[in-house]
């Protein structure tokens, strides 16, 4: 009796541990995030952003474990290329806390609703503040510049996003700055370059480059 075919997860997960890594391990290595290691190692794909990020990291986590990286991607189009992606949205905003209020007359009342309205108001611009999407800066290439394959691409971001270069996650070091390696045909490509906060928010750049022999 043949064994049954192995998942995408099940052979991340079964690859990383004969490595000896745990995700904290991997997230330092490749700057994507716990959550996602561990949606990708359970198969929870509706947990992701849309597939072309998804075969990204595919890739970027199956060549730090040793694995083809187009064989995984295959498998991930075998058993979930038709699947629905759902976009995540976090729980306090499909679940708004609901706060009792009590009406009182009493001027420490009255103060003590100022001081809440003030927190509130803090705590909401600071939501806001972190929900922004990442900077992202692109030194190289410039629009429209002629280069020769491969060439770099360089740039600087937050130091808790994740840069993906068409479609390609790269790593961000210390101090935000990424560089990634491109290997493209003869002839006139776009380029995006795309910066990836924890909470999903993206922020993306696009240049034209002229490829030549």
């Amino acid at each position: 009796m043949s064994s049954p075919m192995k998942s995408v997860g099940h052979m991340l997960k079964e690859a990383r541990e004969t490595c000896g890594y745990t995700l904290q391990d991997v997230e330092k290595k490749t700057k994507i995030c716990e959550e996602y290691l561990c949606a990708m190692e359970e198969n929870a794909f509706d947990q992701l952003p849309e597939s072309p990020f998804v075969r990204g990291f595919l890739r970027t986590y199956a060549l730090e474990l040793g694995l083809n990286p187009e064989s995984v991607v295959a498998i991930y189009r075998r058993d979930f290329g038709n699947a629905k992606k759902q976009s995540v949205i976090p729980k306090g905003v499909m679940n708004p806390i609901q706060r009792k209020t009590r009406v009182m007359i009493s001027p420490v009342v009255f103060a003590v609703g100022v001081m809440v309205v003030v927190a509130s108001l803090y705590i909401t611009y600071q939501w806001m503040m972190l929900t922004q999407p990442p900077p992202l800066v692109l030194d190289a290439p410039k629009d429209n510049q002629g280069v020769q394959s491969p060439f770099e691409v360089r740039g600087k971001t937050s130091t808790d996003a994740v840069i993906i270069v068409n479609d390609v996650p790269t790593a961000v070091d210390q101090n935000g700055a990424f560089i990634s390696l491109v290997s493209l045909e003869t002839g006139e490509h776009t380029l995006v370059i795309e910066a990836r906060s924890r909470q999903n928010k993206v922020r993306s750049v696009r240049k034209t480059v002229r490829v030549v022999e």
